[in-house]
């Protein structure tokens, strides 16, 4: 079964220890993404296969630790993002804003198909909007991607294509005020 207990780590004995929380967990508990709101000082959580389920999320839940570990779920409106799994996030500081990109969706017949699309969940009104359609750097799952100052970096994953999954190695920049994206090794 799946685990959601949250766990801490105290770096300087480097001793990890279970964290009692409140409230229902995010219902996506494998393939999800977290990030850290530095505005509200909250972790934001979004999508991920659903526990015990064959199904996938898009749910956007909110765990605040700063009077101990208590659970919301956080309901928002716009074009919100089909359920996604093994996409990566990123919080985008200036905007106030969690970018959301690629992963794998269920396609026709219960299949799994990979995307391209970059969501753009706003923090102060809850709304979602789709940023791009499509990016240069194609359809992929289970990458990586970091934030710094203006621009969103992705590196590798997968892609799937007629069933087959293959492997990337690129890393690619998106500046996220202007959408402008730049292949930087490939």
């Amino acid at each position: 079964g799946f685990d959601q207990t949250i766990y801490s780590l105290d770096p300087t004995p480097m001793v990890w220890s279970k964290v009692a929380s409140q409230g229902p967990p995010h219902p996506g508990v494998v393939g999800h993404s977290m990030v850290l709101d530095t505005r509200n000082e909250v972790f934001l959580f979004f999508g991920g296969s659903v526990a015990n389920s064959s199904s996938t999320s898009n749910a956007v839940s909110v765990l605040d630790m700063k009077d101990g570990a208590k659970w919301t779920s956080k309901p928002t409106t716009g074009a919100v993002p089909n359920p996604l799994r093994d996409h990566v996030a990123v919080y985008h500081e200036p905007s106030h804003s969690m970018y959301v990109y690629g992963g794998e969706t269920v396609g026709a017949h219960g299949s799994l198909r990979c995307v391209d699309q970059l969501h753009k969940l706003d923090l102060e009104t809850w709304t979602w909007s789709l940023a791009a359609s499509s990016a240069p750097m194609g359809q992929r799952s289970q990458l990586t991607a970091a934030c710094v100052g203006d621009t969103m970096y992705l590196h590798g994953g997968l892609t799937i294509f007629a069933e087959k999954q293959t492997g990337t190695r690129d890393l690619w920049a998106c500046h996220l005020p202007t959408l402008e994206w730049t292949l930087l090794s490939g």
